[in-house]
């Protein structure tokens, strides 16, 4: 399967809002790790 740029793109930028919220939350985010 293949993803388009734009979808890396957010998929990434998505992942970095999720471990800047884990660090200010402290908890793990299952939908963070997937």
């Amino acid at each position: 399967v293949k993803v388009k740029r734009v979808e890396l793109i957010l998929i990434y930028s998505f992942g970095k809002i999720c471990l800047n919220f884990l660090k200010v939350a402290g908890n793990i985010d299952l939908m963070c790790i997937l």
